[in-house]
């Protein structure tokens, strides 16, 4: 097959491939719930992309935005329910029951936004919460690798971060020892309970380290436009020292802007971040085509990584965003992360470089890998490019 025949297939596969489309974007969902141990309530805020909706309850939505605020108003008790069946709120074993909640969604209808609240009724002389429970079952009906990344506030003091999946979709924890938990019967009832986003203390325990460590992980070994960015950064081979500080200096970068935009400080339009990673991986992939030897390249590419690494932190930053997490918080999550992509770029280097080498010493190294290879990688950037800006 030819060069351009490749090239032809590869674009076809990815214009067939809605995942690949959006590459880095993980499936994920974002819930924000709130425990009131005085009233004896639990609140969740959850935010789902369509797709996931459509999963969990088992409708298809129109594919126009502009069709889905009128499909949501319009099955709105129908999504509201198959949400909550599929969640299991309990304290100390009792079932809380569930409360009809609403449904809405951000301004694009990409992301639908339901809000649902129970109720658990403790016997009488009986401490509330003494051992509380959530348990996810709608994530056995989404996508293998989805996690939904949630917040549990308790009271007005603590934040835990857990990410639960369809294997491990259960939250537990003693709330007996808690402050809010030992002065419950003192404590007056609210109405309602918000999502203060500044609490006093955060957490995020060791599972919390090791789950976003794993998502960290899965952005660099399922984000497709980040590997091939990788991919197209090592296809000239070079030294291992030389390929390390190259994916090095794209992790301090990406993490400089991540924190950045997690705390609110810089903020970029989503548009603009996903089209320039995409002309990243043109920009690179073009740059292999350069007739010079690879430690040339490799030489100050590590220059050229460090700049595009700041805008992909941007892109990395959207579900760290969503859980609004106050600065105390997100030291954790944070640096799990960014230990999460370092070490699925170095994994990348260690397992190719040994192939790279022996590759780069023979006489078709250029010609019949780097040169064919850049261009397809060209082709898919290109094609994810168009995508994001005029076929967004």
């Amino acid at each position: 097959m030819t060069r351009i025949g490749l090239g032809v297939v590869l674009v076809a596969v990815l214009a067939a491939w809605p995942e690949a489309a959006s590459a880095h974007r993980l499936s994920h969902s974002v819930g924000k719930w709130s425990v009131d141990p005085a009233a004896g309530r639990v609140e969740a805020v959850l935010e789902m992309d369509v797709l996931q909706v459509e999963a969990v309850a088992d409708r298809r939505a129109p594919s126009l935005p502009a069709e889905r605020r009128a499909w949501r108003e319009q099955h709105a008790g129908a999504l509201m329910q198959a949400v909550l069946s599929g969640v299991v709120v309990a304290d100390g074993g009792r079932v809380c029951q569930g409360e009809p909640g609403r449904v809405d969604a951000r301004e694009d209808e990409d992301v639908q936004i339901i809000a649902l609240a129970w109720r658990c009724e403790a016997p009488a002389g009986a401490a509330p919460f003494a051992a509380f429970s959530v348990r996810l079952d709608f994530l056995e009906r989404l996508p293998g690798d989805h996690r939904h990344l949630a917040r549990f506030g308790v009271g007005e003091r603590g934040r835990l971060l857990r990410a639960l999946t369809a294997a491990d979709r259960t939250f537990e924890h003693d709330f007996s020892t808690t402050p809010e938990a030992a002065t419950a019967a003192e404590a007056p009832p609210s109405a309602t309970l918000g999502l203060d986003p500044q609490p006093p203390v955060a957490e995020a325990g060791p599972s919390g380290f090791a789950a976003f460590f794993a998502i960290g992980l899965e952005h660099i070994v399922f984000g497709w436009d980040h590997l091939l960015f990788l991919l197209a950064l090592l296809a000239v081979g070079g030294s291992f020292g030389a390929l390390v500080k190259v994916v090095t200096a794209f992790t301090v970068a990406h993490s400089v802007t991540l924190a950045v935009a997690v705390l609110g400080l810089v903020s970029l339009d989503d548009t603009l971040v996903e089209a320039t990673i995409a002309a990243s991986i043109v920009v690179v992939a073009l740059d292999n085509l350069r007739r010079r030897e690879a430690a040339d390249l490799m030489r100050w590419r590590w220059v050229m990584t460090f700049a595009f690494g700041l805008v992909h932190g941007f892109g990395f930053a959207g579900f760290l965003t969503e859980l609004e997490l106050p600065a105390g918080a997100l030291a954790v999550p944070l640096a799990a992360f960014n230990l999460g992509v370092e070490a699925g770029q170095l994994a990348l280097v260690a397992l190719a470089w040994p192939a790279l080498r022996w590759a780069q010493s023979r006489p078709w190294h250029r010609p019949r890998f780097v040169v064919p290879l850049s261009c397809l990688v060209a082709l898919a950037g290109g094609y994810w490019l168009w995508e994001r800006t005029l076929g967004a």
